[in-house]
């Protein structure tokens, strides 16, 4: 079994490890040690703010491209186009959405009817965004 777990975010961050980054490591790192053969995918627009030394037993893989500077959409499509070639390539049985946006669901669609198994992460409001507080 082949999994793909696409995280949208910068990993390893410079900036240190955020909750859903030791999520997502957690996540990936005991299906690979369960014998899954799996592969985090990463936008190529994210490789800047992450470090250049990968110390995880799981390949991390920035697909995409990165041409017109902070057009963020145009970005994102490219990402999403490079998800679509790398799946059907490397022939993944199953994609795991974490951290995505609302761009990922057309593409989703694409992947289902090719066969992809896709499994996504409902986030929770105040995991990521700085205008909410709980305790208020």
């Amino acid at each position: 079994m082949r999994v793909g777990f696409i995280y949208t975010s910068p990993f390893p961050a410079k900036r240190g490890f955020s909750a859903a980054d030791r999520r997502v490591r957690d996540l990936v790192r005991g299906l690979h040690k369960a014998g899954v053969e799996t592969f985090l995918l990463v936008p190529r627009y994210h490789a800047k703010a992450s470090l250049d030394s990968n110390i995880e037993e799981y390949p991390i893989e920035y697909v995409g491209s990165y041409v017109f500077g902070k057009l963020t959409l145009i970005n994102r499509l490219f990402f999403w186009f490079a998800v679509l070639r790398y799946v059907v390539r490397n022939n993944i049985d199953t994609l795991i959405l974490y951290n995505t946006q609302a761009d990922s669901v057309l593409f989703s669609y694409f992947l289902k009817a090719r066969g992809i198994k896709i499994v996504t992460e409902i986030c929770d409001l105040h995991s990521n965004s700085d205008k909410f507080n709980l305790k208020a």
